[in-house]
């Protein structure tokens, strides 16, 4: 039963993507989604690559990969657990370069998850706070091209058409993501660590959340209408070769009567 429904899921997501490429425009209510002409590869020419470092479930990374001089790691410390993402600026340079802006600017701090379907993807980066909101939705960059496949674990930018990528990406669920490369959505990163947070993460809510709304009132709309989204605490840079600081340990509670 529980395969029938992710299957049903993606089913509908798909469903969704094509209906919104065929209109060629970008749902009112602001989604970011698939559109056409996003730097469009053949499937063929999209590269197999497998993540720098795979980590055993439950146990933490703590020392950062090594990489090239502009990749990074990046570190979520989520409501649920933490989630650890390699960037490796060579897949797309210029995503690479606008996560680690985004990231500097805390826009990813108390963000929530706020579009979750199981066996497909998690979507999040809209910021808490409707003022920074309203900065990251003008910071557009070009795109960059596919460089390999949205495979189960790749961290990709939402897009809401050609050039349009600003702060919002997704972490893919399934291999048979794959279907999105044609589409344009190039990966940038692997998450290397917490898999089974991500895998985690509150689905109940699915797609109800509005994004003109998350946009306009930030999280005093979340937290109100959908009190039980995840959310990253924190999120923080750490250079390649360097200690990757340990979670912090969950505060005691006092027992009760």
């Amino acid at each position: 039963a529980e395969v029938e429904a992710a299957e049903a899921a993606l089913a509908a997501a798909e469903a969704e993507i094509v209906a919104i490429e065929a209109e060629g425009t970008t749902a009112h209510d602001g989604h970011d989604h698939a559109a056409e002409e996003n730097g469009v590869v053949h499937a063929a020419e999209v590269q197999e690559k497998a993540p720098t470092v795979a980590i055993a479930p439950g146990v933490n990374l703590k020392l950062a990969p090594a990489g090239g001089e502009y990749d990074y790691t990046v570190v979520f410390e989520c409501s649920n657990g933490r989630i650890v993402i390699q960037v490796e600026s060579e897949l797309a340079p210029l995503a690479a370069k606008q996560f680690k802006k985004a990231i500097e600017a805390g826009v990813y701090n108390e963000a929530r998850f706020f579009r979750v379907v199981p066996g497909f993807m998690v979507q999040f980066g809209i910021p808490a706070k409707p003022a920074l909101a309203a900065e990251w939705r003008n910071k557009t960059i070009m795109d960059d091209p596919v460089k390999i496949s949205n495979k189960r674990g790749t961290v990709t930018f939402a897009t809401s058409g050609k050039n349009s990528r600003t702060s919002q990406m997704f972490i893919n669920f399934a291999d048979r993501n794959a279907f999105l490369d044609s589409q344009g959505f190039s990966p940038f990163g692997h998450v290397i660590q917490g898999m089974e947070v991500a895998d985690a993460i509150f689905s109940g809510y699915g797609e109800s959340p509005q994004q003109g709304l998350v946009q306009s009132q930030g999280n005093a709309y979340l937290n109100k209408q959908f009190p039980k989204l995840d959310y990253i605490k924190k999120a923080f840079i750490v250079k390649p070769g360097e200690a990757i600081p340990a979670p912090a340990k969950a505060e005691a509670v006092a027992p009760t009567e």
